[in-house]
């Protein structure tokens, strides 16, 4: 089997609690949603040579595993992961073979995801517009790896996201 097809077939399972952390409503179940996705990724992006997402997702799965076995973070954490993130994701880059623009969008994203994550006043709805700004970068990147599966379910978690938002947001209105 080519490393192509098994990254794909590894992201798809990943995506699909990339998917469901959109339709849940409790932060736990979001962050183990979501750790699940970053395990898989980790795997997808190694196997095919995306180093830079690989290190984010790492970073990714640890902030998330550290939130849930400790609900929040005192707020020298809050920063050290924002900054681990960044920090590794430039070293990843500069230490590469060559530098590839694209592999910043991981750093990105998981530093605008990170910041909004580890805010003790996020709630879901606040996580869900992150994902969904965040899933757009991710797709992006996806596409210069060939990645082709979390292009495609990057955007329909992004779309997912946002329907979700407005769905709650219409329920909060009517209910007023």
């Amino acid at each position: 089997m080519n490393w192509v097809l098994l990254a794909n077939c590894i992201s798809f399972a990943g995506m699909g609690g990339l998917f469901f952390s959109t339709i849940v409503k409790k932060k736990r179940q979001v962050l183990l949603m979501q750790s699940f996705n970053h395990a898989c990724a980790i795997a997808a992006s190694t196997m095919l040579r995306g180093y830079s997402g690989a290190v984010q997702e790492a970073v990714n799965l640890t902030r998330n595993i550290l939130l849930l076995f400790f609900g929040k973070f005192h707020a020298v954490f809050k920063v050290l992961f924002v900054v681990l993130a960044v920090g590794l994701g430039v070293l990843t880059n500069v230490a590469g073979e060559e530098f590839r623009a694209f592999e910043l969008l991981p750093v990105a994203a998981t530093a605008v995801y990170s910041v909004v994550l580890v805010r003790e006043k996020s709630s879901a709805v606040t996580i869900k517009a992150a994902t969904a700004l965040c899933t757009m970068m991710w797709a992006v990147y996806s596409l210069f790896l060939q990645n082709f599966v979390y292009v495609a379910s990057n955007v329909a978690t992004s779309a997912s996201a946002v329907l979700a938002i407005v769905r709650e947001k219409k329920g909060t209105n009517d209910e007023s």
